[in-house]
């Protein structure tokens, strides 16, 4: 559940990949490269999320959850940037794939989960 709320977590193993202070950090790929990082415990790369992009991936990866995601919760952490990824979503919203109750974002079941990579492209 972490994961799906786009929160921090440790990714553990070769080729592991995990999100730790706003970057995205990837474990090395090859064995032998493995065993040298973590002898000497420096991390492969790491990539730095812009807060629009924090945004754009916990609208994503929320609204594969039956509940959705919570906009007053996203709307404290991230302020007015919500209402404008918001806004790239009306015609998912005008096709009837995407409902907004109680302060909730949430897929319309089935026909938004049947079509969840379009809602989720206008995410990010």
């Amino acid at each position: 559940m972490v994961y799906w709320h786009n929160q921090g977590y440790y990714g553990l193993g070769v080729g592991a990949t995990g999100y730790v202070l706003g970057q995205r950090v990837t474990r090395p790929k090859r064995l032998v490269d493995y065993f040298t990082w973590v002898e000497h415990g420096v991390f492969t790369e790491e990539i730095p999320i812009t807060p629009m992009e924090e945004l754009g991936e916990s609208l994503m990866l929320g609204l594969r959850l039956v509940a959705g995601v919570d906009l007053t919760q996203l709307r404290q952490q991230f302020g007015p940037s919500v209402d404008q990824k918001l806004a790239g979503l009306t015609q998912v919203k005008a096709r009837g794939l995407v409902q907004e109750t109680a302060g909730q974002l949430r897929l319309v079941y089935p026909q938004g989960f049947l079509l969840a990579n379009e809602v989720l492209q206008e995410c990010i």
